[in-house]
């Protein structure tokens, strides 16, 4: 990113802290930025372990591209020897080094597959208490900030000036409090009236994390299971044996207690109190 970063300043521009924002602008004109990096310096590959003989086939390929006497050389140690001779002579060290990353870039691309591009921009965090509004406000305050700042030779002309900005200041504070406050309470109360347990209930609760998938276990034999039908039915018979009909006089307890009616006192119920307050 350093190559296409131009401009850059330190805006005067009201952040709200006790940091001013830094401005730059980015290009993608090459030859823009006295910074330059190699053009391939963003390129990835997927690399696989069964490939690497094919990459070092390839490379040796490519190096025999290197200039017109590397054609005629057979065997990566003889090329290697002889480009090492090379740019022990030349005093244009860039260029070699050029050469051979064009020739480690080509045969990457002829080898490894390049990994599929993901769209991070869809999930952007929006702001929606943000309109006109705060954006009029900043815009005054800023405004205010620079005429402050401007005055040098009244002093009391400065003074005015500069209580004028710490008003519009805290105004354009307050405001943004207000509507970050509105916003959320209005989140929460559309939220929770479709349901008690949405998306507010799990930030309150830190229960946010995306649940972990069930994919495969082994079995007591040492084999995986290779779908998760097969996963669940593992678990639930390993859980819940089946009933072989053998009983013993602990088990002959145990279903005459469970078969046998309850004859507790209900709970009292709850008070209206009691549910206003839980």
């Amino acid at each position: 990113m350093l190559k296409h970063v131009l401009d850059w300043e330190i805006s005067e521009e009201e952040s709200l802290a006790d940091h001013n924002y830094i401005k730059f602008k980015l290009s993608t004109k090459r030859g823009n930025n006295k910074f330059k990096t190699a053009k391939y310096s963003n390129a990835k590959y997927v690399v696989r372990e069964d490939k690497l003989h094919l990459f070092d086939n390839m490379l040796l390929q490519e190096m025999q591209k290197y200039d017109i006497v590397t054609k005629n050389i057979v065997g990566a140690g003889a090329i290697d020897s002889y480009i090492s001779n090379e740019i022990t002579k030349r005093v244009d060290i860039k260029q070699n080094i050029g050469r051979i990353e064009e020739a480690i870039i080509s045969t990457c691309g002829r080898t490894f597959g390049r990994p599929k591009n993901t769209n991070n921009n869809s999930k952007k965090n929006s702001v929606p208490w943000w309109n006109t509004h705060p954006t009029v406000m900043r815009k005054k305050v800023n405004a205010n900030r620079r005429l402050y700042h401007r005055t040098k030779n009244d002093e009391d002309l400065r003074e005015w000036r500069k209580a004028t900005y710490k008003e519009a200041k805290r105004y354009y504070q307050a405001e943004i409090n207000k509507a970050k406050l509105n916003s959320w309470k209005e989140y929460c109360n559309v939220a929770a009236a479709v349901n008690p347990w949405s998306q507010v209930y799990k930030i309150a609760t830190g229960k946010t994390k995306e649940v972990n998938k069930m994919t495969t276990i082994n079995r007591p034999d040492g084999r995986e299971t290779t779908s998760l039908q097969e996963t669940i039915n593992e678990i639930l018979d390993y859980l819940y044996k089946e009933d072989g009909g053998e009983e013993n006089p602990n088990h002959k307890t145990i279903r005459k207690a469970v078969e046998e009616p309850i004859h507790t006192e209900d709970d009292v119920q709850f008070t209206p109190d009691e549910i206003k307050h839980k």
